[in-house]
């Protein structure tokens, strides 16, 4: 599951479902922060998000209101149409402050009628 910065503050997860599970369902992600272990079982955690799609497709989900300088250790769990969860795959990152921030606007401009 790659995570791609997306601004301070937030991070965006990818995720494909698994192409050859027939009775595929979704996805849940959770959160743990710091050095607390990865969420071990879907009740673990804070929620991030529970995604339904088909078995093959991909997905993302910007994750927002995150902290900067805070590790954030994410676990997705798959599940079938019975409500069985698989084995979670874990994925940690640290949002940054933006490398490049706006530049600041132009101060003690004068404006000069032309002739």
């Amino acid at each position: 599951m790659p995570i791609i910065p997306f601004t301070h503050f937030s991070l965006r997860l990818f995720w494909v479902k698994d192409p050859t599970d027939s009775d595929f369902k979704g996805t849940l992600i959770r959160y743990s922060t710091g050095d607390d272990p990865y969420p071990a079982t879907h009740n673990e955690g804070t929620f991030v998000c529970d995604r339904e799609a088909n078995p093959g497709s991909s997905d993302s989900f910007p994750v927002t209101g995150l902290d900067n300088g805070t590790k954030y250790n994410f676990s997705a769990f798959t599940y079938d149409e019975a409500g069985n969860y698989s084995e979670t795959a874990h994925v940690s990152a640290t949002p940054t402050e933006d490398p490049n921030p706006p530049p600041n606007p132009p101060t003690g401009l004068e404006i000069v009628n032309g002739p």
